[in-house]
């Protein structure tokens, strides 16, 4: 954390940043499907190839989704018409799951709280982040392949089905070691 810091020009203190990772995982259970722990991983420790990252090993430019000239997280996950879309199906839909501070965690969410550095969030909020994240992550791929890419529509609600199912079943029943 010091190094993406330094690399980055942060001014926030690596010791307390790292405290606060550290604290939010925690605050998870033990029995988080496996995909969704390593999807936490990544995200923490900025190893997801989004195509800013990858740019000097892909011709594709832009955002896989709406064609934005950069995707980062932040785009990919808050700034972005489809996450966006999704959030909002999710939101009409959410009922069901019984969950609506975790979608009000979706709808407010900065790229530091899908990285767990903010101090505040909850246990229900971290689930929410991680689980719409992953569901992001995961249909990004459909855009990315050499088929008919889907509407920004089919996009959200591809999303949205996605966070759903990784929210109803966030949990495996393997225990991992701490």
């Amino acid at each position: 954390l010091d190094a993406r810091e330094t690399r980055h020009g942060g001014s926030r203190d690596p010791i307390r940043l790292a405290r606060t990772v550290i604290g939010n995982t925690l605050k998870l259970p033990d029995t988080v499907l496996p995909s969704l722990r390593n999807h936490i991983f990544y995200l923490v420790h900025n190893l997801l190839f989004t195509t800013h990252r990858s740019r000097r090993y892909s011709d594709q430019e832009g955002c896989a989704f709406c064609g934005a000239e950069k995707e980062d997280y932040r785009h990919l996950f808050v700034d972005c018409e489809v996450a966006s879309k999704a959030r909002d199906i999710v939101r009409h839909r959410h009922s069901a799951l019984k969950a609506a501070k975790a979608v009000a965690t979706l709808e407010y969410a900065t790229e530091a709280d899908y990285r767990l550095e903010n101090p505040s969030q909850t246990r229900e909020g971290i689930r929410a982040l991680a689980c719409f994240s992953l569901a992001v992550w995961r249909t990004r791929y459909y855009f990315l392949g050499t088929g008919p890419i889907p509407t920004a529509t089919q996009g959200a609600e591809m999303v949205a089905s996605q966070y759903v199912w990784t929210f109803s079943n966030w949990r495996k029943y393997v225990r991992r070691n701490r």
